[in-house]
């Protein structure tokens, strides 16, 4: 996987921005759209957006890139 592009994340919508914080912290796909208040198909359709945006091809990877992000901005 790349270094995180800083650029990618800040193309991400708020909502995706949220959907993606609640996949990386552990929440299953139905735990995170009922915690949102949307269907699974639609937090699907975000994570799809998130995954294109970012260049990964999983949750797994999409959490990765999340907290590789989060050192790269603390140096």
């Amino acid at each position: 996987m790349p270094f995180p592009d800083a650029a990618a994340q800040s193309r991400l919508t708020p909502r995706e921005e949220q959907v993606l914080e609640l996949i990386a912290a552990g929440l299953t796909r139905q735990v995170a759209a009922r915690r949102l208040r949307i269907s699974i198909r639609t937090l699907d359709k975000h994570l799809e957006a998130v995954y294109r945006k970012l260049g990964v091809n999983s949750h797994i990877q999409a959490a990765l890139w999340l907290n590789a992000s989060r050192v790269s901005d603390t140096r």
